[in-house]
Order: C-alpha cells, then structure tokens, then sequence
C-alpha cells in the first residue's frame, strides 16, 4: 500500500524568514528531515499499526536477518531502534563550534 506525501513549507510558517542554509541542505532535503522526525507518525496509513521499519533509498540489508526485529524490540519494550547516526558537518548545525564537533 501507498500513500502520497507532499513536502511542503507548512502553512504556519512565514515562508519569507526560513532561512537559507549555507552546508548544501536543500529545502527539499530539510523537508524529508521534518517527516522522519515528525510527520510520518502522522500519516493516516499508519493508523492501526504497532510497528513501522523505515530505510532510506539508500539503504541495504546485506544478509538475511535471522530473528524477528519486532519481537524483539516489543520483548525488549524498544520504542526506536537505528543502525547508525552521521554527524552534520559543523557548518550545517546552527550555534555549532566546528572545534568541539570535530575533535569528538
């Protein structure tokens, strides 16, 4: 099943201060961010559902995997689970100290 999803500014922000950022992030990019932190919980096609597995366009499973994610995580009472978590470069997080980011 499908669902369509539009990535617009929403209506409660004044499109004429959204800042631009200076790291090469476009709008769009900053949108699909905003959906996976917070609106994708909101679809209606989610409703009814107990568990949801996002992966990215680019993402790979390489090998079969030999257990149930969602048993366990239930078992476990995992609410979020992740594989991996990038860092931004310093430049693209506001109020960020390019020499406390880089020297972690």
């Amino acid at each position: 099943m499908f669902q369509a999803v539009r990535f617009d500014i929403p209506p409660f922000v004044n499109q004429s201060v959204v800042p631009k950022i200076v790291c090469n992030k476009a709008i769009g990019y900053r949108h699909m961010c905003r959906f996976h932190a917070k609106t994708l919980y909101e679809q209606p096609i989610l409703d009814g559902l107990q568990y949801v597995w996002r992966l990215d366009d680019d993402s790979f499973i390489t090998k079969p995997v030999g257990y149930d994610v969602f048993r366990l995580m239930r078992d476990r009472r995992i609410q979020y689970g992740y594989k991996e978590v990038r860092d931004d470069r310093a430049d693209c997080v506001l109020g960020s100290d390019a020499s406390t980011i880089l020297s972690k």
